[in-house]
């Protein structure tokens, strides 16, 4: 029994080594998310219909026998097709030349013989080779004892990375009144937004039929590949989270081609801010589409890395942007290439399947704050009312997630994977779950951006 347990939880538990990769990361957050969500509501599993293409019920419909000739009637074309040829080469071989009918039929009937004893050999012997071999007990135990030191380093790791969010957490908790105080107004030029950014186009969605399974309680999740790159980051005293929301989506579909750049926010939000980068400024926020913009038009690459343009997480009174920046902000090292707009919950819901991250604005409810990885509209915890801080702040959606039959009239069918911009502390690693009608309430009134291209050095 104890064989068969290190058995199971070898094959389904990811390992980490130092810390925890991105896959790790995304597994034990999204792992905490729903055990949060399944404990709180009492939640099991249960059936229910899914969809699945049309093409895959008819491939398992079985063919006419008279269309497929059984496996002996094959074996005797084969063989008559054969004797043909053998008995064309004999009648145009010179040294066959004298033998009768009878000899030639006997010379045949030789070698096939000769070819059914050969078969019979190799048979036995592949037989005989692909018999398991008989394994030690001191192999087996050794087996055991490294599986054992896997499954243990895994838990290890795992609850360090818990245990550094418990710390942050606590940072974080001291934060809030300085997080409620950089809630602004969200800029945006609705006009131009409309114009500049190409219109998304929904695919044509295959035929499908439903069919009746039995799934676990969370069976349709869907992350952006490259969101768990890194760990969120932490904006601090200032009113920059557009920023961080739109440089970790694009830093996103950067490490999706396989390049890790860590990009500057003290730029993006400069960038974002043109009536404030020529001379100091203290109106607060910005909104990403003028950032997006500015360096989808740039000739060359405009944004530079974070090393490069360091990001200064303390307010200066009466320069929201910080000018002049440093001569190494003109360092660029990447440039937005496409992005389009997305209004309706199914763009964004396409958008995130075709891993392209969504920058969305919101207004926060009192449950946004101190919540266990997911924000609902109706839960005990949303407190019924808009945060009286509360004006605008940016998230980037990286992923959704097919709630419970059970919750859908209350909180709608979907909830949508975040990534805020408030440390590790936030939520569950700094992610949280945000319901469909939570985010029908409670979003922004700006158009959401999702990005499918950048270009990088």
């Amino acid at each position: 029994m104890r064989s068969l347990l290190v058995i199971f939880t070898v094959f389904i538990l990811p390992f980490c080594n130092g810390f925890c990769a991105p896959e790790h990361q995304q597994t034990i957050i999204l792992s905490e998310i729903q055990k949060s969500i399944q404990d709180d509501f009492g939640l099991q599993g249960e059936m229910r219909p899914i969809t699945v293409k049309k093409e895959e019920e008819l491939v398992v419909t079985p063919a006419k026998k008279k269309q497929v000739p059984t496996r002996g009637e094959l074996f005797v074309k084969r063989k008559k097709e054969e004797n043909r040829k053998r008995l064309a080469l004999l009648r145009g071989n010179k040294g066959a030349k004298g033998l009768s009918g009878k000899e030639k039929v006997e010379l045949m009937l030789k070698r096939n013989r000769e070819k059914i004893k050969a078969m019979k050999a190799k048979k036995k012997n592949n037989r005989t080779s692909s018999r398991p071999k008989r394994l030690s007990i001191d192999s087996v135990r050794a087996w055991e004892k490294k599986s054992l030191k896997r499954v243990s380093s895994w838990e290890e790791e795992k609850m360090k990375l818990l245990k550094k969010w418990e710390i942050d957490q606590k940072r974080f908790l001291g934060m809030i009144p300085v997080y409620k105080e950089n809630l602004v107004d969200i800029e945006a030029d609705f006009a131009s937004a409309q114009r500049e950014v190409p219109p998304h186009k929904e695919a044509k969605p295959p035929r499908r039929i439903l069919k009746q399974v039995k799934l676990s309680v969370f069976d349709d999740v869907h992350m952006v590949k490259g969101a768990f790159f890194s760990e969120v980051k932490d904006q601090g005293r200032r009113p920059t989270c557009a920023a961080f929301a739109g440089t970790r989506a694009l830093e996103i579909v950067l490490a999706q081609n396989g390049r890790d750049r860590n990009l500057s926010e003290q730029y993006f939000y400069w960038s974002s801010k043109p009536k404030c980068q020529r001379s100091p400024c203290s109106k607060q926020g910005s909104w990403v589409l003028s950032g997006y913009r500015t360096s989808q038009k740039s000739s060359g690459f405009d944004i530079p890395s974070g090393d490069n343009c360091h990001y200064n997480p303390k307010a200066v009174g009466g320069n929201t942007t910080q000018i002049p920046l440093t001569s190494s902000c003109n360092q660029g090292v990447a440039k937005v290439d496409s992005f389009y707009q997305v209004d309706t919950l199914n763009q964004v819901l396409n958008a995130l399947k075709n891993n392209h991250p969504v920058v969305g604005g919101f207004k926060l409810s009192k449950n946004f704050y101190r919540n266990k990885g997911y924000v609902f509209l109706n839960h005990k915890s949303a407190g019924g009312s808009l945060d009286g801080h509360a004006a605008g702040h940016a998230i980037l959606l990286v992923g959704h997630m097919l709630l419970p039959k059970k919750l859908h009239r209350s909180e709608g069918r979907y909830c949508l994977i975040a990534a805020n911009s408030w440390g590790i502390g936030w939520g569950k690693g700094g992610h949280a779950c945000l319901s469909e009608k939570w985010l029908q309430k409670y979003r922004y009134s700006v158009p959401f951006i999702a990005v499918n291209g950048v270009k990088s050095i």
